[in-house]
């Protein structure tokens, strides 16, 4: 299984662009209110454990807090291989 080169990284996000540009206005607005939904979550994320972390371990605490934060802004990737028949296939993985 191989994966994309850096030129193929790069034709495919500006393909990907293109259509995005493209797109209908709901299509856009789904993704936007996605996109805050999974801020939204890493904030909570964030909320949770500063707020059960022991007060004694201070600003290691908020580090902790901010190491989860990003688990709400990359809830999901994808990850692009090329399949056994030369064809490109996005597979989706979640962190759940």
């Amino acid at each position: 299984m191989s994966y994309y080169t850096p030129q193929e990284v790069t034709d495919v996000t500006i393909e990907k662009g293109i259509q995005k540009a493209n797109s209908n206005a709901l299509a856009l607005t789904v993704l936007g209110f996605l996109g805050g939904a999974f801020i939204s979550l890493g904030y909570l994320l964030y909320i949770r454990v500063i707020g059960t972390a022991p007060h004694e371990w201070g600003s290691f605490a908020t580090f902790i807090g901010a190491s989860v934060f990003p688990v709400g802004t990359d809830l999901h990737f994808t990850r692009w291989r090329r399949t056994d028949y030369g064809k490109y296939d996005g597979g989706l993985a979640c962190l759940v």
